[in-house]
């Protein structure tokens, strides 16, 4: 679904955690290297942008701790898009469609008798 994750160097590290000052963008911390863990974090995540989000204004360090909530909740907002699209472009069809529905071969008239759907 994704490309491969590309490995970012020492340098790339340090570059991008000068650039924004040494600072957790998720809680707003600063973040001591030399005792805490930190992580490079996409702040839009390389699930929906692949190889577009690889770039030094989405690439942000945060603590590791910081990191796995937010990517926790990625994952989730991922997953309900993926829904949202496969229904909106018919992937997914109910298991329980509405009974009379449009998917239905019968229809119910006002009355309330049904009759067979014409096509």
């Amino acid at each position: 679904m994704t490309d491969p994750r590309p490995s970012l160097s020492d340098k790339k590290r340090r570059e991008l955690f000068l650039m924004h000052g040494g600072v957790c963008h998720l809680c707003g911390m600063k973040i001591d290297g030399t005792r805490q863990r930190w992580e490079v974090e996409h702040v839009i995540p390389r699930s929906m942008l692949g190889k577009l989000a690889d770039t030094d204004d989405n690439m942000k360090p945060a603590h590791v701790d910081c990191h796995k909530v937010k990517t926790a909740e990625d994952k989730g907002n991922l997953a309900r898009a993926v829904r949202r699209q496969d229904r909106h472009t018919g992937v997914h069809r109910s298991k329980t469609p509405m009974p009379f529905g449009r998917n239905s071969p019968f229809k119910k008239r006002m009355d309330g008798s049904v009759v067979r759907r014409s096509k």
